[in-house]
C-alpha cells in the first residue's frame, strides 16, 4: 500500500512501524504492519513511503500512525500507484 504522511515533507524511516491509535501504546505494541520504502517525490511534490499493511486495500483511506523518536507521526493509506494511476501518460 502506499502511504502519505500528513506532513509532505516529512520522510517517514524505513522498517517503521505503523499502529492504529493516535496514542504512543504502551509495549508490547500490536502493529498493523511497517514501512517497506519512503522517498521524496518530484512528480508528487511530496514525500511517500511503501508499506506492508493488514487489510491492505480494505485500509484505504484509513489513518494510521507510526511512532518515530516519541512521536506519532499520522499518515494516510493509499494506493500504491500515486502518479498517474489511469496510466495515461505511459498509453499517451
Amino acid at each position: 500500500m502506499g502511504l502519505l504522511p500528513e506532513d509532505p515533507g516529512f520522510l517517514l524511516p524505513e522498517g517503521a512501524h505503523l499502529v492504529a491509535g493516535a496514542e504512543l501504546p504502551e509495549p508490547p505494541v500490536p502493529t498493523l504492519g511497517h514501512v517497506t520504502s519512503s522517498y521524496r517525490s518530484a512528480a508528487l511534490g511530496r514525500t511517500f513511503a511503501l508499506a506492508l499493511v493488514s487489510g491492505g486495500q480494505g485500509r484505504a483511506g484509513e489513518r494510521l500512525y507510526a511512532p518515530v523518536g516519541g512521536v506519532l507521526v499520522p499518515v494516510t493509506v493509499t494506493s500504491h500507484v500515486l502518479y498517474d494511476p489511469e496510466g495515461a501518460r505511459r498509453d499517451g
